[in-house]
């Protein structure tokens, strides 16, 4: 995965999956040519024809007496207790801003994220599915995780006892995590010093910030008054309502450091067994600070209605393909495209992906289904009409969204192709090295 910074355009504006050649000066994109940061940025003749006369020129705005900050120059609250690289990143940030906003033909000081974002989708077109694979530009807080600073005694000694360790935010939570464990068994265990807790890195360390704290907060209100079904103290994470741990990303921003793999799966085992734990309601607010609701269709979508001859029709779609399916009570026959199942889907895979969502309810043979697919190979086809049966089987009575939501099949399945790279046999494999 190549992944390239331009500098010369904005502080970060980060491309992930592009091709960039080792002895390349220049990225030639539809509309632009980016050169180094020692070379002018200038638009192409054909990009110049299409941009308004207006828009050469920067339009003068009069700040008025409510007038905020401008959005070019970094606050100086920003630049005061941060490390010298990291003043520098912001620095560059800004002034990536201020000529990625001259390039545009718009004022810096009014160049806002939306137009940043708007900005880099014209100057850059990407058509990869993966959203955070497209080329971005954010504040360098959002890219570099925090670093907790060690606290040290009068003496110079750390008041961290993990603090040789190398990872203190880890050792601190598995200890957490064992004192947790330790008050669902009914025993108690003291918690660090009082030294050490009074410390702002241990906070820090040991819990999640108080903005995440009161976001989530927010957000169990926001569901209420939705009516969405509230979180459950339940036995186990089956009982309650659909969760997933935070990434390793989020967790190390709210750890302060960088965890590495190993330490990031040591850490969601130990927390999911702490959450198998008979007893779990009774470290409920510990656990729901490292797990957050996962999406859920019936919440979000249209659910389908049965129409006037008892028929449900849905839509479902995996990589290029897309299926249309209708639903009804009948003996199980299902026609795909005017042909039987068996004749339309040779391979034994297929077939099983396109009824699975009968064999997960117990009601294979119960109904009819007419299908009509166009689009990718049988794999993704198969996988659409798997989608939209499990999308209709939700107009019939009886309680099916559980079951369907437990195993993943009323969300598409977002796996595409990777696509194939320049100077490369596919996607991943290369050609094969000649010495002469």
């Amino acid at each position: 995965m190549a992944l390239a910074k331009l500098r010369g355009l904005a502080g970060y504006v980060i491309l992930r999956d592009f091709p960039v050649h080792s002895r390349c000066t220049h990225i030639q994109a539809p509309h632009l040519l980016l050169l180094s940061r020692m070379q002018n940025v200038r638009l192409s003749s054909s990009a110049a024809k299409t941009q308004p006369s207006s828009a050469t020129q920067p339009t003068e705005t009069t700040p008025g007496p409510n007038a905020q900050l401008p959005l070019d120059q970094p606050p100086p609250e920003e630049l005061q207790n941060v490390e010298p690289w990291m003043a520098e990143e912001i620095k560059a940030y800004y002034a990536g801003r201020r000529r990625l906003a001259k390039m545009m033909g718009r004022d810096p000081a009014t160049f806002t994220d939306k137009d940043v974002t708007e900005s880099l989708r014209y100057l850059l077109p990407s058509a990869l599915s993966a959203k955070d694979a497209r080329p971005f530009l954010k504040h360098p807080s959002l890219i570099f995780p925090k670093r907790a600073e060690s606290a040290f005694s009068t003496d110079g000694r750390p008041l961290e006892s993990a603090f040789y360790s190398g990872s203190t935010g880890y050792q601190n939570l598995v200890y957490e995590i064992f004192r947790h464990q330790a008050m669902a068994d009914g025993t108690d265990v003291p918690p660090p010093q009082a030294s050490r807790a009074e410390s702002a890195t241990a906070e820090s360390s040991t819990a999640s910030p108080e903005p995440l704290k009161e976001a989530g907060k927010q957000e169990e209100e926001d569901e209420a008054a939705a009516g969405k079904p509230p979180l459950e103290e339940g036995t186990g994470l089956s009982n309650v309502r659909p969760l997933v741990w935070v990434k390793k990303d989020t967790l190390s921003n709210m750890l302060h450091e960088e965890l590495s793999a190993a330490h990031y799966e040591d850490l969601i085992k130990r927390l999911v067994r702490l959450a198998n734990h008979p007893q779990n309601s009774r470290v409920k607010d510990f656990l729901d600070q490292y797990r957050r609701p996962v999406f859920v269709y019936r919440t979000h979508a249209k659910i389908p209605q049965l129409n006037s001859t008892e028929e449900a029709m849905a839509l479902g779609r995996r990589k290029t393909s897309t299926a249309r399916v209708t639903v009804k009570k009948g003996r199980g026959d299902v026609v795909v495209n005017g042909m039987p199942l068996m004749e339309y889907f040779p391979r034994v895979e297929d077939r099983h992906q396109v009824l699975y969502p009968f064999m997960r309810l117990d009601l294979l043979g119960a109904y009819d289904v007419a299908v009509k697919v166009w689009g990718g190979g049988t794999t993704g086809q198969a996988g659409a009409i798997r989608l939209a049966i499990s999308k209709a089987m939700l107009a019939f009575p009886g309680n099916h969204g559980d079951k369907l939501e437990a195993d993943g099949l009323l969300v598409r399945d977002p796996r595409m192709v990777e696509r194939k790279k320049p100077g490369q046999k596919k996607a991943r494999k290369k050609f094969t090295w000649v010495k002469r």
